[in-house]
């Protein structure tokens, strides 16, 4: 059984090795330029992940409610959540469960194979993740193929409206307090 932790920390894993992400470089503050702010970061992710980590996201609210139905609690909340967001009917979201029940299952293998590989140590390990790496991007596009297809142009325009708005990194805008000299000042009218 999976935990929340273990989906969480394979979802942190997953990410990591396939982000695309680059960091920008480091900026530094006007009150004192020797010392660096926050780096900023310029994703470079996908439409494909962003379905990705929808998709699995949704697998995983799905696998919380079955659990609360099987404590005797009301998980549909919980399962119906992102629907209610999108504005999807049943049916049209009944699409989006398919494919992240389908993908879910096909990237837990090809997490076991890496999983295997790594352990071994082989030394054509490297050029066997790389084949995984492949072929899990397949898998996510064949979804990502299905559910457009599936989905119609206007709903396909919502859903990837929404993975934008709800999944793509925002800008951080981090304050950086005046130093120690600059606040026993005071503030001159």
């Amino acid at each position: 059984m999976v935990t929340r932790r273990t989906y969480a920390l394979r979802l942190v894993v997953i990410s990591a090795i396939a982000s695309t992400a680059s960091l920008g470089q480091v900026i530094s503050t006007p009150e004192n330029p020797s010392r660096p702010s926050v780096a900023r970061m310029k994703p470079a992710v996908s439409l494909s992940h962003l379905y990705w980590h929808f998709l699995l996201y949704q697998n995983h609210l799905d696998s919380r409610a079955a659990e609360q139905a099987q404590k005797g609690k009301d998980g549909r909340l919980l399962s119906s959540h992102l629907q209610t967001e999108l504005g999807f009917s049943s049916v049209e979201f009944g699409h989006i469960r398919v494919s992240s029940v389908r993908l879910s299952a096909k990237l837990t293998a090809l997490n076991e194979r890496a999983a295997v590989i790594v352990a071994h140590k082989d030394p054509n390990g490297s050029a066997q993740l790389l084949a995984l790496m492949a072929e899990r991007e397949s898998a996510i596009n064949v979804e990502v193929a299905y559910l457009r297809d599936a989905l119609g142009p206007s709903k396909t325009a919502t859903f990837e409206a929404f993975l934008i708005q709800m999944f793509s990194p925002k800008p951080l805008a981090v304050k950086v307090p005046p130093s120690s000299e600059t606040s026993s000042q005071g503030v001159q009218p």
